[in-house]
């Protein structure tokens, strides 16, 4: 399906929305990699969407070229939809404020596809390891899309969308139903804008993107593996299972039949069979030690040792979680009824 709205030379205009709260300790090095890329900074619209930071991040901010946008709502959901209704660039693109680009030709490389081939919807990259960061958090960003071992196992895999590849980077299908968790994306604006509803939070799941698109007929998108982005999420264990608490209780549960990706189909039996199968593998342990050796010697870091620990632990605490929350309970008892052949 062919896309308009990108010009087809040259550096087309790019918006980029960072949502921020007290991020005082990141804000700089975000803004500084943004402002030092290689993109004509003409071209450059960068809103910082605050939700009234008490600390010195909109100061911060304010000493670069960026439009200032305030957040009564203070949710980063909230951000994302002003941001979005404010921007004006014929691409788009969202940044957490301490996710940082790997290179001054980050946005160069990530328009690259957008500006050569007019039938492709988003381009993003994967997360990389900082060698600075904490074990845990170069442990998870191994993986292209920063994910503990459980999301891994139920999320749909990159490779298999696949389909041309090119000089400089992958061209992927996408398919409702098929789609990975792509959060970190340069979009065109103009199809997002008509597709997508301002008033609707729901829609601001970072990988419900694709999935609108998908829906509408766009299916293509391209990955620059090698652009790379870090992303400093979790300092320690306990901050990550704090993270997991909140992802669950917070952001999935209350909205469970309302969200676009829901990784589990709790009105398929058989997914659920699955999710059973890989609480199993996660408590034998045998399996994952050697997973982690494995993935030890082929990235000659001993931050993948995590992995043991990782592994049993979010697992059994999410099981934890869906027992003792009413939301939880109600669609594991949805589940039971559909196994016994009750509605």
């Amino acid at each position: 399906m062919a896309v308009d709205g990108t010009t087809t030379a040259g550096f087309p205009r790019i918006s980029i929305v960072i949502p921020t709260y007290n991020e005082e300790e990141n804000i700089e090095r975000c803004l500084k990699a943004i402002f030092e890329q290689d993109y004509p900074v003409d071209l450059l619209e960068v809103l910082v969407v605050d939700g009234g930071s008490t600390d010195r991040t909109v100061e911060l901010a304010q000493q670069y070229p960026i439009f200032y946008v305030h957040n009564p709502k203070k949710l980063a959901e909230a951000a994302k939809i002003l941001g979005f209704s404010r921007a004006t660039g014929e691409l788009f693109l969202y940044l957490d404020a301490d996710l940082f680009l790997a290179s001054k030709a980050w946005l160069s490389r990530l328009v690259k596809p957008l500006v050569e081939d007019p039938t492709i919807i988003g381009a993003f990259t994967r997360f990389i390891p900082e060698k600075m960061d904490p074990g845990i958090n170069r442990y998870l960003s191994y993986h292209e899309f920063h994910l503990d071992p459980l999301l891994e196992f139920i999320c749909y895999p990159l490779a298999k969308t696949f389909r041309e590849d090119r000089k400089d980077y992958q061209v992927c299908w996408f398919e409702v139903g098929k789609i990975p968790p792509v959060g970190i994306c340069v979009y065109r604006r103009l199809p997002l804008r008509e597709l997508v509803n301002p008033t609707e939070d729901l829609v601001w799941e970072d990988i419900g993107m694709p999935v609108i698109l998908a829906r509408a007929g766009y299916h293509r998108f391209a990955y620059i593996e090698d652009a790379g982005m870090y992303h400093l999420t979790v300092k320690s264990v306990r901050e990550l299972m704090r993270q997991k608490r909140r992802d669950v209780t917070q952001i999935f549960l209350p909205v469970v039949d309302k969200r676009l990706v829901t990784y589990i189909d709790f009105n398929r039996p058989v997914d659920t069979i699955k999710l059973a199968g890989w609480v199993i593998y996660a408590n034998l342990m045998i399996p994952t030690i050697f997973k982690s050796i494995w993935k030890t010697l082929k990235y000659r870091d001993l931050a993948c040792l995590y992995e043991i620990i990782v592994t049993p632990l979010v697992t059994d605490y999410v099981v934890l979680l869906f027992l003792t929350n009413s939301n939880g309970q109600r669609l594991l008892r949805r589940l039971a009824n559909r196994l016994l052949g009750r509605r």
